[in-house]
């Protein structure tokens, strides 16, 4: 027997099947479907104890919180290596602060 789990979370319904999370609408449309696949890794005593800190304080578990702070440093990570890119392109321009303003009032 194959038992699916449905969580209702605002106007949105949730259901978990494995590693498989859908999200609903009301009509019962598929609006996202998200694998989820289990990464394990080893942090030092002191980071688990500010990351279960966190974690209650925020009321929220240690994986959303450790998700979220994955996602945040590969955004980062991403709009720096754009930077770099664009900073060591010796065909891109690069413009002073005025003619930056100029460019943003038009």
């Amino acid at each position: 027997m194959h038992v699916i789990h449905i969580y209702k979370i605002g106007h949105f319904l949730f259901s978990l099947d494995k590693n498989v999370i859908l999200c609903y609408t009301n009509d019962i449309d598929v609006i996202r479907e998200v694998v989820m696949k289990l990464v394990a890794l080893r942090l030092p005593e002191e980071l688990i104890d500010e990351l279960e800190t966190c974690s209650k304080q925020l009321n929220r578990s240690k994986s959303f919180i450790i998700r979220k702070s994955v996602e945040k440093y590969l955004e980062d990570y991403i709009d720096y290596q754009i930077a770099l890119d664009r900073l060591n392109d010796k065909d891109d321009d690069i413009i002073s602060s005025t003619e930056m303003r100029k460019l943003v009032e038009k």
